[in-house]
């Protein structure tokens, strides 16, 4: 009767509390009756009956609840959904098991198809058991996996898109069959579709003296802000981005600084990136860049780092400007120095043959010379010839006679080393500077000159100018007549006169 399924389980529960009261009644009589033989053994077999039939209830009850479980744990194996009623729950603990594990499965299940379908996963019951918890820990735990996944996806297109962009403008900076301008415009334009620019330039110093910068590249530039193609280095961010060295970033662009034009208008830019051309420490120039869209940091550093680079060929094609002007200018040089060592040589062939000339004049001149002072000094008047400075270049032996010297010890002397007499030098010095300024001859009829050795002397001199024609400056001929002894012979003939008359007058008295 107990296998009947008209049975319900609340039946059996009071069929069991029934059991339970008959046999403790028992029991009760087991310990009232005990002097009873016949009592006791009455009441013990119907103790024993009657919990040998409340174990057989149990094993009936049990082996239905394990049947039951058995097909809940299929189901859960088999991933289909279990219900467990609330009276089933309350009947039996391991009901009440089977439904947390149950309920667990469909979170786990629900969980999975988030993660699969890639929606976020929300718990159903966040303050729940520590099953909730672990695996409200487990998704907090996916979504930093998922979110840290995504980041280095991030960053690794960002270094690929960093190094193919680095690779691209590498081959447009080795193109060496393009001039330098060439390869600006073309690495301009090409930087410019690659940050998702719209503006830009290319400014470089192109000498050391320039106090402006001067525009080799530009794509949709306004031609009236650089109207020659240059930029002052007095002012604006260009110069200020020149002297500091560093980069410029700005999003806040005054409307009158910029504006970008197309066909269908003009419009200010969101951002402006002005970098710095950089290399061994050296500004060459500066790179402008503006957008309509605000430039990342990782597109501002490939940027710089485009920017150092063509710095480096920037600063190469100077070199190798500066080396081919310096190898033109030194085969300019080689050329001028074969030609001036052609024109030495011939100047020097020349001046040799200049050299025997002027060695044969000099030769003839000396002759001359000796001719001349051997001619002077047959004259037996002094002779003397004396430069602008009243010093004696020239004279003859009777000139040197004259001051009782040697010739060659008279030679480069003036009068004022010469002449004691104060008077008598002034007197000279007139008649010299009258001969010097007015170039004029003039002749001295009696000139007194006091000696070094006490003697004095009379002369008549004749002075006459001429230029010299080695120095070009005025000199002074002079002729003197020594007329002391004829002045001594008239000094005498006096004396003689006078004795004469006064025996004259002596006799004439007798």
């Amino acid at each position: 009767m107990f296998k009947s399924r008209s049975y319900t389980y609340n039946n059996i529960e009071r069929l069991q509390t029934v059991l339970t009261i008959a046999s403790m009644a028992a029991l009760a009589a087991l310990a009232v009756f005990h002097s009873n033989r016949r009592i006791v053994l009455a009441a013990a077999a119907l103790a024993g009956i009657l919990v040998l039939a409340n174990l057989l209830i149990d094993k009936l009850v049990n082996q239905k609840i394990l049947k039951q479980i058995d097909g809940r744990l299929k189901q859960l194996a088999t991933g289909e959904g279990v219900e467990i009623s609330a009276k089933q729950i309350k009947r039996h603990q391991m009901f009440r098991r089977i439904g947390g594990v149950a309920r667990h499965y469909t979170e786990l299940q629900r969980y999975a198809e988030c993660i699969a379908s890639g929606r976020k996963y929300e718990p159903a019951n966040a303050t729940g058991d520590e099953f909730y918890q672990s695996i409200s820990k487990l998704n907090q735990h996916l979504d930093k996996l998922v979110s840290e996944e995504n980041d280095w996806k991030e960053q690794e297109q960002k270094r690929n898109w960093m190094n193919q962009g680095v690779a691209k403008f590498s081959d447009i900076m080795r193109q060496s069959n393009r001039s330098l301008n060439e390869i600006a415009m073309e690495l301009l334009h090409q930087l410019i579709k690659y940050t998702d620019c719209n503006q830009g330039g290319i400014f470089v110093r192109e000498n050391t003296d320039d106090e402006f910068l001067t525009m080799i590249a530009s794509y949709a530039y306004d031609r009236q802000k650089f109207p020659d193609k240059k930029c002052s280095l007095e002012d604006g961010l260009i110069a200020a981005a020149y002297y500091e060295k560093a980069p410029i970033f700005m999003t806040d662009i005054p409307d009158e600084y910029l504006a970008i034009r197309s066909g269908l208008g003009e419009a200010s830019p969101r951002c402006l990136f002005l970098v710095p051309l950089i290399s061994d420490d050296k500004v060459l120039g500066v790179i402008e860049l503006a957008s309509f869209n605000v430039l990342d940091e990782h597109k501002q550093k490939f940027i710089e780092k485009i920017a150092e680079s063509f710095a480096s060929t920037l600063s190469a094609s100077h070199l190798n400007n500066t080396t081919v002007k310096l190898l033109e200018k030194a085969q300019q040089q080689a050329q001028q120095l074969k030609t001036q060592e052609e024109e030495l040589r011939q100047s020097i062939e020349e001046m040799q043959t200049q050299q025997e000339e002027m060695e044969s004049k000099q030769h003839e001149l000396e002759e001359s010379e000796n001719l001349m002072r051997r001619i002077i000094d047959l004259v037996p008047y002094p002779i003397f010839v004396k430069n602008i400075h009243r010093q004696y270049i020239v004279a003859n032996q009777e000139e040197g006679k004259l001051y009782n010297m040697p010739v060659d010890s008279l030679l480069g002397h003036s009068d004022d080393e010469l002449v004691n007499d104060i008077d008598e030098l002034n007197a000279i010095h007139e008649s010299d500077t009258k001969v010097l300024e007015q170039r004029q001859m003039i002749k001295l009829p009696e000139q007194t000159i006091s000696l070094p050795d006490g003697t004095r002397r009379v002369l008549q001199t004749i002075k006459v100018p001429f230029i010299n024609n080695i120095t070009h400056n005025p000199n002074i001929l002079g002729v003197s007549f020594d007329l002391t002894s004829v002045r001594e012979m008239e000094q005498q003939l006096r004396k003689s006169e006078a004795k004469v008359k006064d025996l004259e007058n002596r006799l004439a008295n007798k």
